[in-house]
């Protein structure tokens, strides 16, 4: 991992990664097993003026295991995901901010022939105020929007086909939230946060509610 400030101080820039060897050294014990794992993260982050942050931030893994059949590469396992994360938090006073972020995410979990995709967006906003230094009221409301796709319908339709335990077809998952929060320092080893939460959510037409 790396990272620089630039442009006086008012910014820096993040990078990491990880590669593992051991898909390296198992594939010399088995030939013909296939395994890999990486992920990443790079982060920038840029004070546009002393109350006003821009945040842009972007992680993700693969965690593969496939082997050699036939001649041909087969999938056994492949779990992959990657998030892009855009923040911009603002400064309103001595003991007030608020933020605002989106996020845009990719998941998939694969198998030989078939699998499970969704593509995410999300955003959220919060409001914190420090009330006294021992608490800070928070307030905030978040949405997403998923569109799950899956081929394992296909798969179990075909030869040799069984039935899913549950509805895999193409849709659109959406969810909202509102909550309010005091987060309170009772002492140096003890913090308590009471809240309240509602949340909506529907799926193709489904509807319900927490």
């Amino acid at each position: 991992m790396l990272e620089v400030p630039f442009d006086g101080g008012r910014g820096s820039a993040l990078a990491g990664g990880r590669y593992s060897y051991t898909g390296l050294l198992f594939s010399i014990v088995q030939s013909d097993l296939r395994l890999d794992y990486w992920d990443y993260q790079a982060r920038v982050t840029y004070d546009v003026t002393p109350s006003d942050t821009v945040t842009l931030f972007a992680f993700g893994a693969r965690d593969f295991l496939g082997d050699k059949d036939a001649g041909a590469d087969r999938t056994l396992v492949d779990t992959t995901f990657h998030r892009v994360d855009l923040r911009y938090e603002r400064k309103l006073g001595p003991a007030s901010s608020f933020r605002q972020a989106f996020t845009f995410g990719y998941d998939l979990t694969g198998f030989d022939g078939g699998g499970v995709s969704d593509m995410l967006f999300a955003t959220r906003s919060e409001l914190r105020y420090a009330w006294t230094p021992r608490t800070t009221v928070r307030a905030g409301l978040d949405a997403s929007i998923d569109h799950i796709e899956s081929t394992l319908d296909e798969l179990a339709q075909g030869e040799g086909g069984f039935e899913l335990p549950i509805d895999l077809s193409p849709r659109f998952d959406f969810a909202v939230g509102a909550y309010a929060d005091a987060v309170v320092k009772v002492d140096d080893r003890l913090e308590v946060t009471p809240g309240v939460r509602a949340d909506f959510y529907a799926s193709d037409g489904k509807e319900g509610g927490t």
